[in-house]
C-alpha cells in the first residue's frame, strides 16, 4: 500500500521524476509487512509504533479517532506460522486518543506477530524483535527527520528512509537522533510523520532523542512514553540517551552525574545517542558544541564508551577522539547542510546532500562492531532536485569499530553521589506520568 501523502502535484520536471522513481522503489513485495496507518478503516488515527521494548516486554502505543477500547493481539513467531493465530491478547481503555499497552512475559531474542483491534476495525499483521539477554544484535541510527515545506516533505524524503530502513532484516531498534519534526506542538506535523514512517514504525521499536525542535512540547513524551533521559540494555550493548537541549543547563550537573553512573554498566559495548554534536565540521558550529563536550566527553572516554551518535547537523559526518567515535547521522530528509572546506582535526570522512542512514552490527563471537554507512539518494549542492537514488542496500562506507575492553565496575558505586533518580531512569521507558524534574 502506498501512503496516501505521497501523491503530490508536481511542480518540475524534477519533482515528477523525483515521485516516479520513489514510487518504483517503494510498492511493496508479496513478503512486505502492511502499512496500517493509512487505512482509515481500523479507526486509527497514528501508528501503532513501538517503543520501550526489553528482553521480556515491549509497549505498543496507538492513537484513535475516538476513545475506546484497544486490544493487542500477539504471539511468537513459530506458533503464528504454523496457525495463523494469536496467542495472546493484551488491552486498553481510557479518555485519551493515545493508548500504551504493554505487553509482558515474553520469551527473549523473538519475533513476536500482533495485530490491533479497535472500534473501528482490525489491522493487518505486524511484528518486532524482543531484545536478546546474549548474542548478535543490529540497530540503525537516523535523525533530523523534521520537514521545511515545500523544500521539503516527510512523506517524499522521510518516507523514503523510513521505508528502506523498514525492509533491513533483524533489526532489534532504530535511534533517530532527534528533530524527528518542524512543530512538535503542531498536530498536522505528527500526522506526515506517522504517515511517512508508518511501515518502520509499526515493525521495530524506536528509540527517540529529543531535538531543539521537541524541546517544549508534553506531546513528545506522551507519544513516546519515556522521559527525555534514559537508558536500555540490547544484548551486549548499553545504549544511553542524554538531553542535549538549551534548558540542559539548568541541571547539568545532574545530567552529567547520572550519566557518569548509568556508563558502570558492565555490558561490552556502550553507546551514547544526543541531538546536538560535540564533534561537527559544520560551517556555522564549526567544532561542535564545545561546553557539552567539555562536561562529557571525560566521561565517555573513562567509561569506554565505543561510538556517540548525534544529529542537529543534516549530513554524515564520521570523527574520532580520545578512542571514542563519534558519527553525526542527520540524513533523514531535513533541508541539507553543508560542512566547512577545512575540516576539524578529528576529522574521518563525510558524505553532504544526502539521504541515508547508518547500520551498526554487533557480533559477540567475533568480538566486532560492524558499521556500515547507507546511502538512500543524492541531490544537487542546492537540495533542490535529486540526481541519484541508490538500490537497497548501497554502502558509503563500512568499517569496524575497535573491540570494547570493559572497565572493572566491581568498585566504588557513584549510586549515592548522583542527585539524578536512577531507579526512574535506568533499565527502560518510564510512563509519562512519572515526574522527574
Amino acid at each position: 500500500m502506498i501512503p496516501a501523502g505521497l501523491f503530490l502535484k508536481p511542480k518540475s520536471y524534477d519533482t515528477l521524476l523525483f515521485i516516479v522513481l520513489i514510487l518504483f522503489m517503494v510498492i511493496p513485495s508479496a513478503t512486505a509487512t502492511t502499512d496500517l496507518s493509512s487505512d482509515p478503516g481500523t479507526g486509527i488515527v497514528w501508528g501503532p509504533w513501538i517503543t520501550g521494548t526489553s528482553a521480556t516486554g515491549t509497549i505498543i502505543h496507538v492513537k484513535a479517532a475516538l476513545p475506546g477500547n484497544i486490544t493487542v493481539q500477539y504471539g511468537p513467531e513459530d506458533q503464528f506460522a504454523k496457525t495463523g493465530f494469536y496467542s495472546y491478547m493484551a488491552s486498553g481503555n481510557g479518555t485519551s486518543l493515545i493508548h500504551q499497552i504493554p505487553l509482558t512475559g515474553l520469551d527473549p531474542g523473538t519475533r513476536y506477530h500482533y495485530r490491533i483491534i479497535s472500534m473501528g476495525g482490525t489491522t493487518g499483521d505486524c511484528t518486532f524483535l524482543t531484545f536478546p539477554v546474549s548474542g548478535p544484535v543490529t540497530f540503525i541510527v537516523y535523525g533530523d527527520s523534521r520537514d521545511q515545506l515545500p523544500a521539503s516533505d516527510q512523506n517524499v524524503r522521510h518516507h523514503l528512509i523510513a521505508d528502506r530502513i523498514s525492509r533491513e532484516q533483524d533489526i532489534s531498534f532504530v535511534v533517530h537522533t532527534g528533530d524527528i519534526l518542524t512543530d512538535s506542538r503542531n498536530l498536522t506535523d505528527w500526522d506526515r510523520f506517522f504517515s511517512a514512517a508508518g511501515i518502520m514504525l509499526a515493525n521495530t521499536t524506536f528509540v527517540p532523542v529529543k531535538g531543539n525542535h521537541e524541546q517544549d512540547s508534553p506531546l513528545w513524551q506522551e507519544v513516546f512514553g519515556t522521559v527525555p533521559v534514559y537508558s536500555f540494555d540490547s544484548g551486549p550493548a548499553h545504549v544511553t540517551v542524554l538531553d542535549s537541549n538549551d534548558n540542559v543547563w539548568n541541571r547539568l550537573g545532574c545530567e552529567t552525574a547520572w550519566l557518569s553512573d548509568d556508563l558502570e554498566s558492565t555490558k561490552p559495548w556502550k553507546f551514547v545517542a544526543l541531538h546536538h554534536p560535540i564533534y561537527s565540521s559544520e560551517a556555522k558550529h564549526f567544532c561542535g558544541w564545545l561546553n557539552m563536550r567539555d562536561a562529557w566527553e571525560p566521561t565517555f572516554i573513562s567509561h569506554n564508551v565505543s561510538a556517540v551518535f548525534q544529529g542537529h547537523v543534516h549530513v554524515y559526518e564520521r570523527d574520532m577522539s580520545g578512542g571514542v567515535m563519534y558519527i553525526t547521522e542527520g540524513r533523514g530528509g531535513s533541508p541539507f547542510y553543508a560542512l566547512n572546506a577545512t575540516k576539524i582535526p578529528s576529522y574521518q570522512k563525510s558524505l553532504e546532500n544526502s539521504l541515508g542512514y547508518t547500520r551498526i552490527r554487533l557480533d559477540p563471537a567475533r568480538a566486532t562492531t560492524t558499521v556500515s554507512v547507507l546511502q538512500v539518494a543524492d541531490f544537487a549542492a542546492d537540495g533542490s532536485s535529486l540526481q541519484t537514488l541508490y538500490p537497497q542496500g548501497t554502502v558509503f562506507e563500512k568499517f569496524e569499530l575497535t573491540t570494547p575492553h570493559p572497565r572493572d565496575t566491581h568498585g566504588d558505586s557513584r549510586e549515592a553521589l548522583s542527585p539524578w533518580p536512577r531507579v526512574s531512569l535506568v533499565g527502560r521507558f518510564v510512563p509519562f506520568s512519572t515526574s522527574l524534574f
